[in-house]
């Protein structure tokens, strides 16, 4: 297994849309296909956490701010803005606006931003700062930063959520798929699946207060029924997604051309149709800016 810079690129005949914003690691598209996982993955993670949108004790009032970084397709701020039409102040930063919802309640305003370096005019500006799965964006070196951009934009008494996945529990190919995985995030200098071990400590050290954690168990494979389908179905579309980076990269030693990897996939799908117990972890992190 080699992660050196020295590869042979493998060929891809798929043509994926990816963000050229400067800087980004991010290794998975900007495109419909992506729309499609992001919508699959939020309805998903809803499910597994009784349909909530807020996890940490905050009750929104009346011309309350809130951002959510890395929003993506916008879906959760949409989500919100149902529960709290037109009373709350909603804001979304992505580095990729091909994504951004062409319509949206007046409330909702998205901007072009990195959570890495946001607005100067938000110091303690939000009571509320949501952030979902930047595994796959932000570098080791970049997560100490963006938390500090988070403290610094969250208004005091102000709550940040934050949500990963964590480890899985897999077959043998899931476990192919999982050394991959690994191999390019680290080849991206990525943190991977050990970030939400990290974030409880790191956010401790910007000085965060009532530090809490939910975990959860997302089913993937036929075998759950339809909350197995959508799951196993996410998980389709992200490791079709990772197969342009991965072969750019020469496989890693671990895949040899595109038919091997298509080939792998297809033999997962029916490995996580028959193996019970075939979960993804999901975790639910969030912390108070002391008064």
């Amino acid at each position: 297994m080699s992660t050196t810079s020295h590869v042979t690129a493998l060929t891809s005949k798929e043509n994926r849309r990816f963000t050229s914003f400067p800087g980004s690691s991010y290794v998975l598209p900007s495109d419909e296909m992506e729309y499609t996982r992001l919508t699959i993955q939020h309805l998903m993670w809803r499910r597994a956490f009784e349909g909530r949108l807020l996890y940490a004790p905050v009750t929104l009032k009346d011309g309350d701010e809130v951002l959510e970084t890395g929003t993506g397709t916008g879906v959760w701020l949409l989500d919100l803005a149902k529960e709290y039409p037109g009373s709350v102040n909603l804001h979304g930063t992505d580095i990729e606006p091909n994504l951004f919802p062409k319509s949206h309640p007046e409330n909702i305003h998205f901007s072009l931003a990195s959570v890495t370096a946001l607005s100067r005019d938000w110091d303690n500006k939000f009571n509320l700062v949501n952030q979902r799965f930047l595994v796959a964006a932000l570098k080791k070196s970049e997560w100490p930063i963006a938390l500090e951009e988070l403290r610094r934009v969250l208004a005091p008494g102000g709550w940040l959520q934050l949500f990963e996945p964590a480890a899985r529990e897999a077959g043998s190919t899931m476990a192919r798929m999982q050394a991959i995985t690994a191999c390019l995030y680290e080849l991206q200098g990525l943190t991977g699946y050990i970030l939400t071990r990290q974030l409880p400590d790191m956010l401790k050290n910007l000085g965060f207060v009532n530090i809490r954690i939910e975990e959860r168990s997302l089913p993937l494979g036929n075998w759950a029924g339809q909350e197995g389908l959508d799951g196993r179905k996410m998980m389709m579309l992200i490791y079709a997604a990772m197969k342009p980076a991965v072969l750019k990269s020469g496989g890693f030693g671990l895949v040899n051309s595109e038919e091997e990897y298509d080939h792998l996939l297809e033999i997962l799908a029916k490995e996580m149709d028959s193996t019970p117990g075939t979960y993804i972890k999901a975790c639910a992190i969030y912390a108070q800016k002391p008064e």
